[in-house]
């Protein structure tokens, strides 16, 4: 018994002497600012309408590093948002649902899929909703970047971040996408189709800026 809690204690000893020569990181800070440089307002394809801004209590809830959102207008005559919010706390990364549900949205239909956006890697994990309310249709869709994968839910969110800090990676930030379409038609896939290829054009065009590699390269 003696001997099996020798050998315990000496493994808490090898521990604690690993983390203590494990190199402290530094990780760069970003800002809302930051971030609002990164997104673009010109597309191509579709017309800038304006810049999307959350109120202050999604960011006393949130504490993120920054909200950036973009309404545009499409080819058909729809509105297309797009919405990013970066951080390295799990608090950042919340369901999305609950602002969904809080606005009156009713889910006609709410299930994780992979879509095809090329510029994310090709086929990646997304929770789409099929949204209605009085007078109002859309379809959204949304999924998260972390330091080790893409995710189509934030339940793993607290794992991979955890993850990336305890394993001293450079980079340990997160982001949330989230696509909305409005108003959605008759054609639910035809819809859907449309909002992938828009979630395309617009990461493409992030990625094509000076450090477009925080919002899409793979780590």
């Amino acid at each position: 018994m003696q001997s099996r809690i020798k050998i315990v204690l000496a493994l808490f000893v090898i521990a604690g002497i690993g983390a203590l020569m494990v190199p402290k990181v530094v990780y760069k800070d970003r800002t809302e600012e930051w971030m609002e440089a990164q997104i673009p307002k010109e597309v191509p394809g579709y017309r800038f309408i304006q810049t999307v801004k959350m109120d202050k209590q999604t960011y006393d809830i949130l504490v993120p590093f920054g909200i950036v959102g973009r309404l545009f207008q499409g080819p058909d005559g729809r509105q297309y948002e797009f919405l990013v919010i970066a951080g390295n706390s799990r608090k950042s990364f919340h369901d999305p649902q609950v602002c969904f549900s809080a606005q009156g949205w009713i889910f006609k239909d709410n299930y994780e899929r992979t879509v095809d956006i090329p510029v994310m890697g090709g086929k990646i994990p997304a929770t789409i909703l099929n949204l209605e309310k009085p007078g109002a249709r859309a379809v959204a869709m949304y999924f998260y970047r972390t330091p080790l994968s893409m995710r189509g839910s934030p339940i793993l969110m607290p794992v991979d971040l955890t993850f990336a800090k305890l394993t001293g990676r450079e980079n340990v930030d997160g982001q949330f996408y989230r696509f909305l379409l409005a108003p959605s038609g008759p054609d639910f896939d035809k819809d859907l189709k449309a909002l992938e290829e828009f979630a395309q054009v617009m990461l493409t065009q992030v990625a094509a800026g000076e450090e477009g590699d925080y919002f899409i390269a793979s780590r």
